[in-house]
């Protein structure tokens, strides 16, 4: 049986490597929600899906626990992934 440290180990690996994954698949999202030969119902759906992975992702951030490395890495992406989707919310706005 493992410890509670163990368990809590292994909730903090999968916490952060949640974060990361999330991160790679909401930006994969996002580029998939800028591709222009998909219906805009499918872009719209794939905006959607890039936005919820970010606020998972900002809500979760502060109960992991991240190398100074993979925190880096982790707001980088997080910072593209804004820029993204602020750029498609403008993109958007100008075409209604």
């Amino acid at each position: 049986m493992k410890t509670l440290e163990e368990l809590s180990e292994s909730a903090d690996a999968l916490a952060r490597d949640s974060l990361l994954i999330d991160s790679e698949a909401a930006l994969a999202f996002l580029k998939l929600a800028e591709v222009g030969s998909a219906r805009e119902e499918d872009r719209q759906g794939r905006f959607q899906a890039a936005v919820s992975a970010y606020n998972t992702i900002v809500k979760l951030l502060p109960r992991a626990t991240l190398t100074e490395e993979q925190y880096e890495a982790l707001m980088q992406r997080l910072t593209i992934l804004r820029q993204g989707l602020e750029s498609h919310e403008e993109r958007c706005r100008k075409v209604a």
